[in-house]
């Protein structure tokens, strides 16, 4: 199997009892059988805007504005109707709502990750130090004190997607800095994620006030 890619197989019943399987160049006769059709499916590439043109950008910023300020529940006709262009013209850009979505909060995600990988990062880094980070990172779209990656964990738990791939992307985003930056073991940069994301809870549940107690 090809390291980057992924195989597909779907089945059906041929009834045509003197068909020829080809199959790495050999042919071999079939009777009634079952064949499968091998196809190939790319692996899904790493987010960048890099090669969206300027059109698309500029509405993929209108629409990380909205998503901001009305959640990731919205259609696609109200995020349209708030942007004050037509669903028609976001089908024109975005194969469907998922695709919208995905490459929206992923937009939203690659300007973050680009902050943050300017930014100094104290080491040992605490994960009071990390949400602060990531706060100031954010600033103008607030994923945290917003609560727009709650909304994006949330669905990904469910199973729904696009959330899921969305949520596993930022993650690893995340995780690859805090590796980098501060030389932990994976292990150790997991657990500092772990406890960020549940002080951002935390905070966000009960208050700053309160969060700053937590101790690690």
């Amino acid at each position: 199997m090809h390291a980057r890619s992924r195989w597909k197989a779907s089945m059906r019943l041929s009834q045509a009892p003197h068909r020829q399987l080809q199959f790495r160049g050999k042919s071999r006769p079939l009777k009634k059988c079952t064949i499968w059709y091998i196809t190939r499916v790319s692996k899904v590439q790493a987010f960048t805007s890099s090669d969206f043109s300027e059109s698309k950008l500029a509405l993929i910023k209108a629409l990380s504005e909205q998503l901001i300020a009305g959640g990731v529940n919205q259609s696609l006709r109200k995020l349209a109707q708030s942007i004050g262009t037509s669903h028609r013209l976001l089908l024109y850009h975005f194969q469907d709502r998922n695709q919208l979505l995905r490459e929206t909060l992923l937009y939203i995600n690659e300007v973050v990750v680009l902050r943050l990988e300017t930014v100094e990062v104290p080491n040992p880094c605490t994960p009071h130090d990390l949400m602060k980070l990531i706060s100031e990172a954010s600033r103008g779209m607030d994923i945290f004190h917003g609560g727009l990656w709650f909304e994006i964990i949330a669905q990904s738990a469910r199973g729904t997607e696009p959330f899921v791939e969305i949520a596993r992307e930022i993650e690893g985003n995340w995780s690859d800095i805090v590796l980098k930056r501060l030389e932990l073991k994976k292990g150790e940069a997991m657990g500092l994620l772990a406890s960020t994301e549940g002080l951002a809870v935390l905070q966000a549940v009960l208050g700053k006030s309160t969060a700053r107690l937590a101790s690690f």
